[in-house]
């Protein structure tokens, strides 16, 4: 019994010592399907019977060969001819070697008037060895252009072969991350046992596959439905944020070195073909600085793939930023790709607010209608780009403090007779940047740079009586000052208090964060904002008034 690679191996010679061709009819027909061949081997076959088939050359021998792998013949490879055929059939899988070194595709005419008895096919195996098989199931096999959600579909579909067949090998596998529709041999290849069937990626309509059947008159089955045209969808590209997007969020940027960090995440998908990029655009601005103050340079990647922009960072405040990505990037059909935006912040020494400056990216609807990408046949007009991707807000910090809104819980209560009084807990983590900080523990509806410490308020605002406590893990150096040391995180507890004079729903937000270089809390006071407000608030919570 041979083993594996030693069948892989001869079956490897064959490959190299092939050559031929074969003639076909040109009838054309209403039902269609395209595969695209690669320059070099391919490996192909028919889900249906077929009127006929056309290439988009003259098929001659200086342009192709085709070949089908066959123990029974001398050379273990037989002709279209040998086998008796005059046109594709299903079940079989047929070699193709495009010698024409350009891309070319085959179009196959669907019949659309088969017998039921028509539509049932079998193919039986008389010689121990290597076969080449298409794949006709229309119960299991994926369309052409489906999707990558693995069903698990080869033992299905070999299950009449069960015990039979001791391999099968998908020369496609190694292009199949980037193209799953791909019919060109690729290296390496994957063989796989029964086993492991499954391990294969599942089976495709229009590839072919390798099959070493180990036992005489073994069976192979397949069956089609009516050929009936696809419905017609229009090539269409859509972009949109991907849940990777981040979140606004405070940028650490340093003082004497450039920093990088991604800014946006999003996602074009493409229906209706394969479509091909050919530049993309991304604005970029801040809140009051010259961009050129604020950032040296941008990138995107795709695929983890980098492309810097054609564009010049000016001394606006916002800035649309051209990308070629000419010849390197495909959005297949009903399937998408992830835009990564990267920005590097010039060392901020004083270019630039060390808190307080945003940065946003964004590609606007504006922006998505300048987008120049490529179907199947012409440039897709605006219409058919649709959406936008706007991202979130950062703010940039050279030094000070950071509150990140993951670092942050809360709680409403209600304590007292019959629920008079609500008590709102908020919790947050404060890391200091680049230096000691201080925050008075002071907690105030009114808290301000004069006084320090933090302010928050109740919502809805209505009479009654707030009090407030501020605690925190950090240690008082001053008496009623907390120390933040540089790098270091301490956690803050804020618990509101709140006595109404009429009863309603309430909640507490944290509306700013006082703190300071100076260990009072006071001196040089800045203010921090926590963003989003709606992760620095509590749940609403019915008091009764007394």
């Amino acid at each position: 019994m041979k083993t594996i690679l030693q069948r892989t191996a001869q079956l490897f010679a064959f490959l190299l010592i092939v050559g031929g061709f074969t003639t076909t009819a040109n009838a054309q027909v209403a039902v269609s399907q395209s595969v695209d061949l690669a320059p070099g081997w391919n490996i192909i076959s028919t889900p249906m019977i077929l009127t006929s088939h056309t290439f988009s050359v003259a098929e001659t021998s200086e342009n192709f060969d085709i070949y089908l792998l066959d123990p029974s013949k001398p050379s273990g490879w037989a002709t279209m001819a040998d086998l008796g055929q005059t046109e594709f059939m299903p079940l079989y899988g047929y070699f193709i070697n495009n010698k024409t070194d350009e891309d070319q595709t085959l179009t196959f005419n669907y019949d659309t008037s088969v017998e039921p008895n028509h539509k049932l096919f079998e193919r039986t195996f008389t010689t121990e060895g290597w076969y080449s098989i298409g794949v006709a199931n229309a119960s299991y096999a994926k369309k052409q252009s489906a999707d990558r959600e693995d069903t698990d579909n080869p033992s299905s579909i070999l299950s009449l072969l069960e015990g039979k067949y001791d391999t099968v090998i998908d020369f496609t596998d190694d292009v199949y991350d980037v193209d799953r529709k791909s019919v060109a041999l690729s290296d390496p290849w994957k063989a796989v046992v029964p086993s492991d069937i499954d391990k294969l990626n599942d089976f495709r309509d229009t590839k072919g596959y390798v099959v070493y059947i180990k036992q005489s008159d073994a069976r192979y089955n397949g069956f089609q439905n009516n050929a009936v045209p696809e419905a017609t969808v229009p090539e269409e590209l859509h972009f949109s944020l991907n849940a990777n997007n981040p979140e606004a969020t405070t940028v650490i940027v340093d003082e004497d070195d450039i920093t990088g960090a991604t800014v946006l995440e999003y996602t074009i998908s493409a229906q209706g073909g394969d479509i091909e990029l050919d530049d993309l655009w991304v604005n970029l601005q801040t809140e009051t600085a010259n961009l050129e103050d604020v950032i040296s340079d941008v990138f995107i990647y795709i695929d983890d793939v980098a492309f810097n922009s054609e564009s010049t960072v000016t001394t606006s405040t916002s800035v649309d930023f051209q990308f070629d990505v000419a010849g390197d990037v495909v959005v297949y059909e009903g399937e998408s790709v992830n835009v990564e935006v990267v920005v590097q912040f010039n060392q901020q020494a004083g270019n630039y607010a060390s808190y307080g400056e945003t940065i946003q990216a964004q590609v606007t609807e504006e922006l998505v209608k300048n987008t120049v990408a490529y179907g199947i046949d012409e440039q897709l007009s605006s219409e058919y780009l649709i959406g936008d991707a706007v991202g979130n807000i950062h703010s940039l910090l050279s030094g000070g403090i950071v509150i990140p809104a993951d670092g942050v819980s809360t709680q409403s209560d209600t304590l007292g007779q019959n629920d008079t009084i609500g008590e709102f807990t908020i919790e947050f983590e404060v890391t200091a940047v680049e230096d000691d900080y201080y925050i008075k523990e002071f907690a105030s509806t009114t808290a301000s740079g004069s006084t320090g410490g933090v302010k928050f308020a109740v919502e809805p605002a209505a009479a009654g009586t707030v009090t407030a406590v501020l605690e925190s893990t950090g240690d008082q150096d001053t008496p009623g000052v907390f120390t933040v040391e540089e790098g270091e995180t301490e956690t803050f507890t804020l618990t509101v208090t709140y006595d109404p004079t009429s009863a309603g729903a309430h909640r507490a937000t944290l509306a700013e964060v006082w703190y300071s270089a100076v260990n009072n809390g006071i001196t040089g006071a800045k203010v921090y904002l926590p963003t989003p407000s709606q992760d620095f608030r509590t749940a609403s919570k019915a008091i009764n008034a007394d």
